[in-house]
């Protein structure tokens, strides 16, 4: 598997922007530690650029160091992953630059400053996880409490999401059930259908791991009505719905996955 890897990666840093790039990066190093690859890993961190998936890719490394018992390595990598969610979140490209009075270009530089403080929240929030998950409970609830002030400001409902379950990671479940209010009310603004079918997808994932399964059954459906519904949506947005719901799907009732890989296959060959 690591030779596939390492003949894919050129092609990958070939012909793909940086962010797609990045994510594509922590794929792979998603794919490498659940085999303990931990050296190519490592190496393919120092590749990521984009900070949220540089700390996300620290996590799922430290979580798999822990797996294996080698304790002082998750450290470091917990140490990396705080790291790369703290501070300006700006994605690397603000840094030294001012702000332009031309309209154009400040509605542009303003959705990317929410898009950063956006990935900030969920950065944070993910490093409490992982904190959490790993019994590091102060570190978690200091993190956690940094991503609940930012998650009052959020636009994103998987950001507010994401914090909602740090917070219930760190058994702080009524201020949990106080954010995931908040995302319902986030949610009901939206008014682009994939936006509200990934946010959807979103709360499933949480309601689930907060043992809510009603409500997470709810989302799913809910979702799937409305992109079933939606005249214009990608194979790229399809795709990515599927990936997003099928942790939910498993969990919920594994018989509903292979029907889904038929709609996906029938699906597919609507584009040439």
């Amino acid at each position: 598997m690591i030779q596939l890897l390492n003949n894919v990666l050129p092609i990958v840093q070939a012909t793909t922007p940086a962010r797609q790039q990045s994510a594509y990066l922590l794929e792979v190093v998603r794919a490498l530690s659940n085999v303990s690859a931990f050296d190519p890993a490592m190496d393919i961190i120092g590749k990521i650029s984009n900070r949220l998936h540089r700390a996300l890719a620290c996590c799922t490394l430290a979580e798999s160091f822990a797996r294996d018992g080698i304790e002082q390595a998750s450290n470091v990598m917990l140490g990396h992953a705080w790291q790369a969610s703290d501070g300006d979140f700006s994605g690397w490209q603000w840094e030294g630059q001012q702000f332009h009075t031309y309209s154009k270009d400040l509605v542009k530089q303003m959705s990317d400053v929410s898009q950063n403080e956006s990935e900030r929240l969920e950065g944070l929030a993910q490093v409490a996880i992982s904190f959490a998950s790993l019994a590091h409970m102060e570190e978690a609830a200091s993190l956690a409490e940094r991503a609940e002030a930012l998650a009052m400001t959020s636009l994103t409902v998987n950001g507010i999401c994401k914090c909602a379950e740090a917070l219930w990671r760190i058994n702080s479940a009524e201020k949990a059930d106080r954010m995931m209010v908040r995302a319902y009310e986030r949610l009901r603004r939206l008014e682009d259908v994939m936006p509200r079918v990934l946010g959807l997808t979103a709360i499933a994932q949480t309601e689930l791991l907060r043992g809510r399964a009603a409500d997470a059954r709810a989302a799913v459906v809910n979702a799937t009505d409305l992109l079933a519904a939606s005249p214009h949506y990608t194979r790229g947005e399809a795709c990515e719905f599927v990936r997003r719901v099928l942790p939910v799907l498993a969990e919920l009732d594994g018989q509903a996955l292979y029907p889904l890989y038929q709609s996906m296959a029938e699906v597919e060959g609507w584009w040439p």
